[in-house]
């Protein structure tokens, strides 16, 4: 593995989740081993495993429990469909992003029921040509006295 030492789970495969994964790799913060997709579209499947080598999960509970990080790649109205499937697999040790616009932590913290680091992080479009800005908000519960957060990433 590199620096980044954590294998990262994509839940979803569009656009948004593509850009992620040009731009983790291009930047050598992850190898294409330690990122691992999953999506209920097998072509997008495919198709990020042939651009980019990901490794691909039959569900996303799998994923769930091959992944330290989760990073939510999906509509805003599949979210709670989703965090049904995985809650039941999710660790203490799991680290939670979510880039579903409109979706509050509350809301992602009170389906998954545990104490675990949950953070949006809000790409825009330019990131899916590898000029994008992302803002981003803190775990819920993470203050300045446990850090400002950039040793996540």
């Amino acid at each position: 593995m590199t620096q980044a030492d954590q294998i990262l789970g994509f839940v979803g495969a569009g656009n948004m989740a593509t850009a992620l994964i040009k731009g983790l790799l291009q930047s050598g913060v992850y190898n294409p081993d330690d990122l691992l997709v999953h999506d209920k579209d097998e072509a997008a499947l495919k198709r990020l495993q042939d651009s980019f080598g990901t490794r691909s999960c039959s569900s996303n509970i799998e994923l769930v429990r091959k992944s330290s990080i989760i990073l939510l790649c999906i509509k805003p109205q599949n979210m709670g469909e989703v965090l049904n499937e995985i809650k039941e697999e999710i660790r203490e040790s799991h680290f939670v992003i979510s880039i579903a616009a409109g979706i509050p932590l509350k809301m992602i913290s009170s389906r998954i029921d545990k104490d675990i680091p949950i953070i949006r992080v809000m790409p825009n479009t330019p990131a899916l040509v590898q000029k994008g800005v992302s803002a981003g908000r803190r775990p819920m519960g993470y203050g300045s006295a446990n850090g400002n957060g950039k040793d996540y990433f």
